[in-house]
């Protein structure tokens, strides 16, 4: 609950990891390691046991009773019915693995991972013919970001195209 006073960083990091975890049905095990991993990586004190992780995952599965009830469950009802689910800009994923928890897990990570990067690269494929290519190339995606080389000068204009188009103006 909130008290209205502004939650430390290891207790945004650990609402944030929990939601995520939650939504994509990590088990407490995993979600100690994972979080403790990322945690070291981001210069973040903290150590999450095991029970500590399924407390928090427990207080989150409380608050969110509906995501089991309709994320997932619409999850499971697609796959049953096509075995590949569909992101909101129509790319389509088939799920060939064992019909078991964590084919479903994946599932589950599917859409909301899948629908970021979607967006990003339609948003650069918009851009394309926008940008001065002689100015500007794309080198590397990686998770939620596009990288680029922009030549000296170029930057205020092909930063003004860039959010254009990943705001659809």
């Amino acid at each position: 609950k909130w008290s209205g006073e502004r939650a430390s960083k290891e207790d945004r990091f650990l609402g944030k990891k929990g939601r995520h975890s939650r939504n994509y049905d990590v088990q407490k095990r995993t979600a100690m390691f994972d979080w403790n991993a990322e945690a070291k990586k981001l210069g973040i004190n903290l150590n999450v046991s095991e029970f500590r992780a399924g407390q928090i995952l427990d207080i989150i599965r409380k608050e969110t009773p509906l995501v089991e009830e309709v994320f997932h469950k619409e999850i499971q009802e697609e796959l049953a019915s096509k075995r590949y689910l569909v992101t909101p800009h129509g790319r389509y994923r088939d799920f060939f693995g064992r019909w078991d928890e964590d084919m479903f897990r994946e599932a589950y990570a599917d859409i909301p991972q899948g629908t970021v990067i979607d967006h990003l690269r339609l948003a650069c494929y918009r851009a394309k013919p926008q940008l001065d290519s002689s100015k500007s190339k794309w080198f590397m995606e990686a998770h939620d970001a596009i990288y680029g080389l922009v030549r000296i000068g170029y930057e205020k204009e092909y930063c003004q195209i860039m959010q254009n188009e990943l705001h659809n103006k």
